[in-house]
This record gives C-alpha cells, structure tokens and sequence, in this order.
C-alpha cells in the first residue's frame, strides 16, 4: 500500500520573475552551518520545527542514520508532539543512533513510524504537504550541513513523495516495529568526541533502549 498521496541567517536563493507579481511562487532560503556550532544547531533546530508544525497531512523524513544531535533537540520533539499531520514517518539506516530516545518514545507511543532503509539514502529530505527542506549529500553523522528550503512548495513536495512511494514499491524501504529496533538497524550513537563522529554504543546505552521498549 502506497504512502499518502525569515530566518536570521538565511538568504533566498529563488531568482526574481515577472510571473511572481501575477502568480506569487514558493520562497526558497539556503541554509549552510556547522551542527557543532550551537548558534548554528539552534538555527537548524527553529528551521525544522516550523517546517514540522506548518505540515497539516503528512511528514516524511528521510535520512542517514537520524543523527540525534538534530532529532534530540526540545524544539523538534516539541515541535513533533504538537504536531497536526495525520502520519510522520522516518526513513533512515542501514545506522541507526539509539540516542535518540524520545523518537524511540514516540515510536513505541504509535506517533511516528520508523522505516529501515537497507542502503544509506544518497539526498536527505523531509517533506510535508506544506513544505520542505533538502540537505546536501554529506558523510555519517557529519555536522556540516548545506541545504535548501521552502515552506510552501507544493508541487516539489508532491514529487519527493512520489520518490518515497517508489522506495517502498521497489522493496528500498520496510517498515520496522518499535521491538525489532535493536536486530534490525546497525545501532551506532553520535559522538562529536570521536573522529568519525560516531561509535558502537555502551552497554549501558543499549538497555537504556531496550528498557523502553519493555515498557
């Protein structure tokens, strides 16, 4: 079954046309930062979190392996929570970071679907039917992050959905039940003291997972 059918330090990037003084097109803004950089999360974070609350039918995440130093910020769990869009899906693997434990809540709660994606996604998006924003192509659990957005581009947002609905036809994609978390993804967790920026996580991190599962 298929899917459903100014910030202060971004800039447009969308030229000028005549047509905009009869027929106003969607606003594209740029964003370029360092995620370790906590003025530049904290941007990343409120660019998001409106993009997430402006959705009314759906949102679609997909990503690499849903580095938590984006998914764990208050704004976008606030912003997730409140949230009207009547599915939220995350689509990321074949990493998973288990430090993300309020999605893990949310999945477990039914809020949001986690999707195993058995090759890592080249282009990292998240599409609602307001609105999107789209990353450059970067490493595992790289901070920095170049990527362009809108929050009202319908058109663009109906054929990234239409690239999600083919991910799942073509068998890229399965959806995962909040018990198989652990066996199913290469559970990592993010770690800006490693050089790669991520390792294997402790013992101690795994029951912390494996704990809300069993709740």
């Amino acid at each position: 079954m298929q899917f459903v059918n100014s910030i202060y330090k971004s800039r447009t990037i969308k030229p000028y046309s005549f047509l905009d003084n009869f027929m106003p097109g969607p606003k594209w803004y740029i964003f370029n930062g360092n995620l370790n950089e906590q003025k530049d999360l904290e941007e990343y974070e409120m660019i998001l979190s409106k993009i997430i609350l402006n959705a009314n039918k759906f949102i679609f995440v997909v990503g690499g392996e849903l580095c938590s130093r984006v998914w764990n910020q208050p704004g976008i769990i606030e912003a997730l929570g409140k949230s009207k869009a009547q599915q939220i899906n995350f689509i990321c693997g074949p990493m998973f970071d288990i430090k993300n434990v309020n999605l893990l809540k949310m999945a477990k709660d039914k809020k949001i679907n986690l999707w195993l994606s058995k090759e890592r996604q080249k282009e990292h998006y998240r599409v609602t039917d307001n609105g999107i924003f789209i990353e450059e192509d970067h490493m595992s659990f790289k901070p920095e992050r170049n990527a362009k957005y809108c929050e009202n581009s319908h058109i663009i947002s109906a054929a990234y959905l239409e690239r999600i609905n083919n991910l799942q036809l073509n068998g890229f994609i399965e959806k995962i039940e909040i018990k198989d978390i652990l066996s199913k993804f290469d559970i990592q967790v993010y770690d800006e003291l490693e050089k790669e920026n991520y390792r294997s996580p402790s013992q101690e991190e795994i029951k912390v997972v494996s704990d809300i599962l069993m709740e």
